[in-house]
């Protein structure tokens, strides 16, 4: 369009110089509209480029998160089962305590039997009464009875009697020992 207004007032020449000049200045207003309208189809253009660029930028960030989400799952349901395991670790690790205090309460009560019994003895024998009592070591009685009747390898039932026949025993040690003193 700027063309054919700027060829218009060419073809007038000077004869009419208020019309050339209303087609120049058209020509100048149509030059200036497109300019700007070219301005502005770019930075609308740019403008879609950012949008586009920006919208590619989200969905990386969208499956990043979501991948950092799995991730974190994954961490989580690894924590809670070692958790678990150390949960169970104690566990065993308070029995084994349990046990292993159990065990010594019993070597000590054992002790004392023994020292006990060793008394009893050395008594005996100030009373010249070396004659009297078990005829087999009361210790040895004791080692006996821990293996066959604490033990789960023993024949003798469940571990309830097996602990109801052991105390029976260390009453029965115990009533000679308090008969020998």
């Amino acid at each position: 369009m700027n063309d054919s207004l700027l060829r218009q007032a060419a073809e007038i020449g000077t004869s009419d110089k208020a019309r050339r000049a209303e087609l120049k200045r058209r020509a100048g207003t149509v030059q200036a509209f497109s300019t700007e309208l070219a301005d502005r189809l770019f930075e609308l253009t740019e403008a879609v480029d950012a949008g586009e660029a920006l919208r590619a930028r989200l969905k990386a960030a969208t499956k990043e998160k979501v991948a950092l989400r799995s991730e974190f799952l994954t961490i989580r349901r690894e924590r809670e089962q070692v958790a678990l395991r150390m949960d169970a670790v104690r566990q065993a690790h308070m029995e084994a305590e349990a046990r292993r205090r159990r065990d010594e309460e019993l070597s000590d009560a054992l002790y004392g039997i023994e020292t006990a019994v060793q008394r009893g003895r050395e008594k005996a024998a100030r009373e010249d009464r070396q004659d009297e009592g078990p005829e087999v070591g009361t210790l040895w009685e004791i080692e006996d009875a821990l293996s066959s009747g604490v033990s789960a390898v023993g024949p003798g039932g469940g571990l309830l009697d097996r602990v109801k026949d052991f105390n029976g025993f260390l009453e029965r040690a115990a009533a000679v020992i308090e008969g020998r003193s």
